[in-house]
């Protein structure tokens, strides 16, 4: 997937041919709307910065593996989001989950196990 704003570069056909006879999907921000990009902008920024910079890859599987790697062992288990309290997404997903069990009854449910609420909290 390429996602730009829609200059264009990147609106030309050629362009979107080149990118669709590689396999990729292009992907635009709506008209007038330059806040499409704003996450996505700050991801691969942060990306680059901390894990890629002037890093080389042999094979496209290896950069992927490598993506993939940064993904679930760095991104969403390490690095603290501000949109999520300073938690990182492994544990903003785990408060979810555990928040969700935490009934306003004063019991958790979870499989054939209840539980006083008091016990679930900040677990």
């Amino acid at each position: 997937m390429h996602h730009s704003d829609r200059g264009v570069q990147y609106a030309c056909g050629n362009y979107v041919q080149m990118v669709e006879g590689a396999g990729g999907q292009v992907s635009m921000s709506r008209p007038g709307n330059p806040y499409d990009n704003a996450f996505c902008e700050s991801f691969i920024g942060k990306l680059k910065q901390e894990q890629w910079d002037g890093r080389r890859y042999a094979t496209v599987a290896e950069a992927r593996t490598d993506l993939r790697r940064i993904l679930e062992e760095v991104y969403n288990a390490e690095r603290i989001h501000s949109a999520l309290g300073y938690l990182t997404p492994a544990e903003f997903e785990q408060q979810v989950v555990t928040d969700f069990f935490c009934l306003t009854d004063g019991v958790r449910v979870t499989g054939c196990h209840r539980m006083p609420v008091t016990e679930c909290q900040g677990a």
